[in-house]
């Protein structure tokens, strides 16, 4: 009975091993599918990974998921798998990787925010987002329209790069120019009174025109239709046109 005992137990440490060793190369090979964009196919064989290979495996595989579903543009189910992948693994090179990628997918999600936040926390505890931090605080204050701050992380990065410099300032002067100017709320008070004209603060000049010809056209209709018939026959036959374009 003990030998039966010892013999099973052999057993099934030889099979874990070889599974172990099968399971580095089935990742290399998960690598190259998700490359060549079969997801589905990867994903069949990381789930097996996922359930029978060890701790460092495991993140491996959580990674590699994370990495699909950003690719997809699944950016919370690959936040989700990252954040696993982080927990799990004791690799230095990886946990870097999976705290850039986790920046990358709040900065898909438009968090901002966040993504600035989770990197301060990442670069205290040592990470260095592969020498990418500044690019990646730098986009974020970009989008959240903070443009100095943004040219000045830009900046660090360029160096002394004067054409690099130049090109920067020139985008960073456009993007200024393009931001909107006007509050939202002042531009709905301002297209109460005047229709076209919140669209024209926010410096879509095309459309305020237009709005303001089709807003013309309703005003006559309306005026017309009141002086042949009634104001209520007016309302009545101009009113929903003019609530199925708002």
């Amino acid at each position: 009975m003990k030998r039966l005992c010892l013999l099973l137990t052999c057993s099934l440490l030889a099979i874990g091993f070889a599974f172990c060793q099968t399971a580095t190369i089935l990742l290399d090979s998960t690598n190259g599918l998700i490359a060549a964009g079969s997801y589905g196919q990867a994903e069949k064989i990381l789930n097996r990974i996922a359930f029978f290979g060890n701790s460092e495996q495991k993140a491996e595989a959580d990674y590699q998921c994370g990495q699909i579903q950003f690719l997809r543009e699944n950016f919370y189910e690959a936040d989700h798998f990252f954040r696993k992948a982080y927990e799990k693994t004791d690799n230095p090179s990886l946990r870097e990787v999976t705290a850039l990628s986790i920046v990358q997918t709040l900065i898909g999600q438009e968090n901002y925010n966040m993504a600035l936040e989770q990197i301060r926390t990442y670069e205290n505890s040592g990470q260095s987002f592969c020498g990418q931090p500044d690019f990646y605080s730098g986009l974020c204050y970009y989008m959240m329209e903070e443009f100095d701050t943004a040219a000045i992380l830009f900046a660090k990065i360029i160096g002394n790069d004067s054409l690099g410099i130049s090109l920067l300032n020139t985008e960073i002067l456009r993007a200024k120019k393009s931001v909107k100017k006007c509050k939202p709320q002042l531009a709905s008070i301002f297209s109460v009174f005047v229709p076209g004209m919140g669209q024209f603060a926010f410096g879509q000049k095309g459309d305020a025109i237009i709005s303001l010809m089709v807003n013309a056209i309703w005003g006559g209709l309306l005026y017309s239709t009141a002086t042949v018939y009634t104001v209520f026959d007016a309302i009545v036959s101009i009113g929903p046109w003019a609530f199925r374009y708002y």
